[in-house]
């Protein structure tokens, strides 16, 4: 009885919950801590609140305090229970749709799924960028970010194609999906060749679009090392260059360049936009051109649903629980 009075006693109950609350904080913030061994915390929770839905119902519904303590520890072990199962129907994507170009889920290149082993397939069959845009206030303040994107798809037998908008804090919802733009940037692609014309790389690459941070990308096959600036209004004082606005209205990239064994001297630098060029210790480097980008998530958890009655039914029980000191 004792270990009884432990499983089901209040402290013991707060005890793992905090503990349950602190180790999926730690999933969120930092994934790669996962483990399946975690999962005995809001188990032995369950058993807890479990048992103590059964030692309560031996007991009888005589009163108003009992009953809504039935059915508020109802209500957590279906939140708790809905929880643990949520994996196993949860869809979770994200994929990275470039401007123009038709995205399928198939390629992982631009498309990262994870799937319980029950969650409904997709009827995506495709998806693609249109357009891209951030409404800025004075040019500085983002307060609107939207996608224009095209999206093929199953409806039944049919396969029907359809444009759709999509804003930040509001999804689109089809076919039992919410598509969620995360977020929107810019990617520029290089082109970099060797004194014999030989093409070394031609790529985008995601680069970051604030000017006050600098990134950094690396070219292996030329042994080059390139520090990026994003311009997105770009002009130029003198030597010096700068960004008149936030709002990509003339957009260019600060570049250093830099040998991989020699990071600390610059071999060459400059601001190009797209289809500039720059010559450089028999290398041609060009900025080819500037591609709207987006990232949307894709998620479909039929589980929430009983997550939802399970806080309806805590509230309910509590206040069954309390209406006794109340009235």
């Amino acid at each position: 009885m004792r270990v009884v009075d432990a499983l089901t006693s209040r402290g013991f109950a707060l005890f793992l919950l905090a503990l349950s609350i602190a180790v999926l904080f730690v999933w969120t913030r930092y994934p790669q801590f996962y483990s399946h061994w975690l999962m005995l915390i809001p188990g032995v929770l369950l058993l807890s609140m479990a048992v103590c839905v059964v030692r309560r119902l031996g007991g009888g519904l005589k009163d108003r305090v009992l009953a809504g303590s039935v059915v508020f520890h109802l209500g957590m072990t279906v939140v708790i229970l809905t929880g643990l199962m949520s994996p196993l129907w949860r869809y979770y994507a994200v994929a990275v749709l470039p401007q123009d170009v038709m995205v399928e889920p198939a390629d992982q290149n631009f498309f990262a799924q994870t799937r319980g082993p029950f969650s409904s397939t997709p009827s995506f069959v495709y998806m693609r960028l249109n357009h891209h845009k951030t409404i800025y206030r004075d040019g500085r303040f983002p307060v609107e970010h939207r996608a224009d994107i095209n999206i093929g798809y199953m409806e039944g037998d049919s396969f029907v194609s359809k444009d759709e908008t999509i804003k930040v804090n509001y999804p689109l919802k089809m076919n039992g999906y919410q598509i969620m733009l995360a977020r929107g940037y810019l990617s520029p692609r290089f082109v970099l060749l060797d004194e014999r014309g030989r093409i070394l790389f031609d790529g985008f690459v995601n680069l970051s679009n604030s000017t006050a941070t600098e990134d950094t990308f690396e070219i292996p096959g030329a042994g080059l090392v390139l520090y990026t600036r994003f311009f997105p209004d770009m002009f130029r004082k003198g030597s010096s260059y700068g960004t008149l606005s936030l709002e990509p209205r003339n957009p260019a990239f600060g570049i250093k360049v830099a040998k991989k064994d020699d990071l600390f001297r610059d071999i060459w630098r400059g601001v190009l936009i797209p289809q500039d060029v720059a010559h450089f210790n028999g290398f041609t480097l060009e900025l080819k051109e500037i591609r709207q980008v987006v990232e949307v998530q894709i998620s479909n958890d039929p589980t929430l649903w009983g997550i939802i009655a399970g806080w309806i039914m805590v509230v309910a029980g509590l206040f069954l629980r309390y209406l006794y000191y109340i009235l």
